[in-house]
């Protein structure tokens, strides 16, 4: 998995590429995710255009610091899901946890901005 990470403000933009798949990319992404937690972002956007495939430890990782990110007062947004995504969150319950949106909702910086 890749990324590209931008913090504009109170906001943080992440936007994933590539699969989401065994642990050195949960590690990745925990990192990435606890990092935002306590950069003090009141938002974090994860792009997920781009983002093919997550197993369980990448869902696993969402649901252990979603609580961590509602007591902070942050809102965790993912944005483009794939069907794959989609699906895998769909189908562990996860997708009524978090706040998942289309592509055209995200509101971080464009292509050429990041």
């Amino acid at each position: 998995m890749d990324f590209d990470k931008i913090v504009k403000s109170d906001q943080l933009f992440l936007r994933l590429r590539g699969a989401c798949l065994g642990d050195d990319n949960v590690r990745q992404l925990t990192n990435l995710l606890l990092e935002a937690a306590h950069c003090g972002a009141q938002r974090v956007w994860l792009d997920c255009r781009h983002l093919t495939q997550m197993d369980y430890r990448g869902l696993r990782v969402l649901l252990q610091l979603l609580p961590q990110f509602e007591a902070m007062g942050t809102t965790l947004l993912l944005c483009g899901l794939q069907p794959a995504v989609q699906e895998r969150l769909d189908s562990s319950g996860l997708s009524s946890l978090l706040t998942l949106l289309p592509a055209e909702a995200y509101n971080g910086p464009d292509q050429k901005g990041f």
